[in-house]
């Protein structure tokens, strides 16, 4: 459990209004003191995340939220938003009533929002007396509704059997491991630049490795600066090649035409359910200028350094390929930016550390505001030509 990576665990956002038992629900649930609990209103000022191991859904992320009616002066809205941006890639919701028999307008509106986003939800009741609790909150029929008390953990193990039973979770797509047959044979070639982390493989090759040999193929991995030897020397060539989209060029000039070509990126789109309208929003490079803005989004916090993909190179392949000097702002970590109308085009990283729910509501909200998106594989593929190349193996495999 604790080796699974964050973008593969279930995500169950706790939601309710400030004082309502968020805190003591999350850390009765996971039978720890993870979250401060105080009387004072806006304890939590920013989500609070546990990861633990729930019965029939497996490695999950608890998330406790800050208050929805927090509306301290300057701040409180703010912290508020948050709750409301967690919304955008839970897989699950709980929503905590209490001490209220009818349902605020800020309960009201997150209902409304889980209810468009078809998020599937529990509405805990929590109660200090529970034999005392006869609530029968309007609006909230066709919800389950759990009893508890936060405080002293009554009924909390029923109510993770009601997660349990209610929370039903997908089956991960593969990467790969579908085109696959045993014994076939793939070749991931990686760069080992100074980004490249020390002693460790990155989570998107891990994550490929793993699901190749599940299928029962062959996984050879070497660098850039070995594989047209190594290529030459393998009895057997493999049937698919995978890179780093940055370096397609140099594979494809040294890689007999007869083997496939794509590359990590492509294949976490493929993955995430975004390849197709990835590959559409990229066509919007053929019509940038100069006045346009550029929105590049990183999901996950790193050090930039001078050969940086996303802050240095994708700029500089854009503003070369366009013949243009667009503007580009980077947004690095989970909050997205929901105005973005402004932006011509967003280019989105491969998202190995995020949850395919955040990708796909990323995507979504640009299609609502009628902003091209794409993912930096794509990109650089459609940049250097071989998009259509690096996606062959959807047919051919």
């Amino acid at each position: 459990m604790n080796n699974t990576p964050l973008g593969n665990r279930f995500h169950i956002g706790i939601f309710g209004k400030c004082n309502s038992g968020k805190s003591s629900l999350m850390n009765a649930i996971t039978n720890q003191n993870i979250a401060i609990i105080s009387e004072k209103k806006g304890t939590t000022t920013d989500p609070v995340f546990k990861a633990m191991e729930i019965p029939k859904i497996g490695p999950s992320m608890l998330i406790d939220t800050p208050g929805i009616d927090d509306n301290e002066e300057h701040v409180g809205i703010m912290r508020a938003n948050k709750s409301f941006n967690i919304l955008n890639y839970v897989d699950a919701a709980i929503l905590i009533l209490k001490n209220s028999y009818n349902i605020s307008k800020y309960e009201k509106a997150i209902l409304e929002k889980i209810k468009i986003k078809n998020i599937p939800l529990i509405i805990v009741i929590n109660e200090f007396n529970l034999n005392q609790c006869n609530a029968t909150y309007k609006n909230t029929e066709n919800y389950n509704i759990v009893k508890v008390n936060a405080k002293t953990k009554k009924n909390i193990n029923i109510l993770i059997d009601a997660m349990s039973q209610h929370f039903k979770t997908e089956k991960e797509p593969p990467i790969l491991s579908d085109l696959l047959k045993p014994m076939d044979i793939i070749l991931l070639v990686i760069v080992m630049d100074k980004a490249y982390p020390k002693a460790r493989l990155i989570l998107p090759q891990q994550q490929l490795i793993n699901d190749i040999l599940r299928a029962g193929a062959i996984c050879y991995v070497c660098r850039l600066s070995e594989y047209e030897e190594f290529i030459k020397n393998l009895k057997t060539l493999p049937k698919l090649i995978i890179t780093d989209s940055q370096i397609f060029s140099e594979i494809f000039s040294k890689t007999p035409q007869n083997i496939l070509v794509t590359s990590f990126s492509i294949l976490l789109a493929r993955q995430k359910g975004i390849l197709k309208d990835a590959m559409h929003g990229v066509k919007t490079l053929n019509n940038i200028s100069s006045e346009d803005s550029i929105l590049i989004l990183e999901s996950c916090t790193h050090k930039k350094k001078a050969c940086d993909v996303g802050s240095i190179k994708i700029p500089k392949w854009i503003k070369n390929y366009t013949k243009r000097s667009p503007n580009f702002k980077f947004l690095t970590g989970v909050d997205f930016e929901e105005n973005i109308k402004k932006y011509k085009l967003v280019v989105h990283c491969g998202g190995c550390m995020t949850t395919a729910n955040r990708i796909k509501n990323r995507f979504k909200i640009c299609k609502q505001n009628n902003v091209a998106i794409t993912n930096y594989g794509i990109l650089i593929a459609y940049i250097k030509g071989v998009l259509e190349k690096s996606t062959e193996f959807l047919n051919k495999l």
